[in-house]
């Protein structure tokens, strides 16, 4: 099975939770802006992010143009992660920014808290976090 874990992190928190995701799957975690999309072949894609105040309350347009550039035929099932704040939807997002692009996204999605500024949510992803993320991938990919 060929696995790609890719995200867009621009605090570091989604890049935890990327390479927990690859390391559980014995795969690479990628950020979006070393990849060309269009030639990217995946059984199983994991594409995170997070929204970001400095994009409207958005996905980082790295990830979103990442997404654009997909061909879906090339992509098995893809799997949505996010980290932030509980109710940024961010996961949501990124499965609907797939589907858009006609990729067939898994139902089940992956969130945890990310810490802000250092004030928020702080030591997050924490260990159990990362933990749940691998657990999540096994799960989505048929590892488990």
């Amino acid at each position: 099975m060929k696995a790609l874990v890719v995200y867009a992190s621009q605090t570091g928190n989604t890049r935890k939770v990327a390479e927990a995701m690859a390391r559980a799957l014995g795969c690479e975690a990628r950020a979006v802006g070393e990849l060309d999309a269009a030639a990217l072949e995946a059984e199983s894609l994991f594409a995170g992010g997070a929204v970001y105040a400095t994009h409207d309350h958005g996905l980082d347009p790295a990830l979103t143009g990442f997404i654009a550039r997909l061909d879906p035929r090339k992509v098995g099932t893809a799997y949505a992660f996010s980290t932030g704040f509980e109710r940024s939807d961010a996961s949501g997002l990124v499965a609907r920014a797939l589907a858009a692009r006609g990729v067939a996204v898994g139902r089940e999605r992956f969130a945890c808290k990310g810490q802000l500024f250092k004030l928020f949510m702080r030591g997050h992803p924490d260990a159990r976090d990362l933990e749940a993320a691998a657990a999540f991938a096994r799960r989505a990919a048929g590892q488990a």
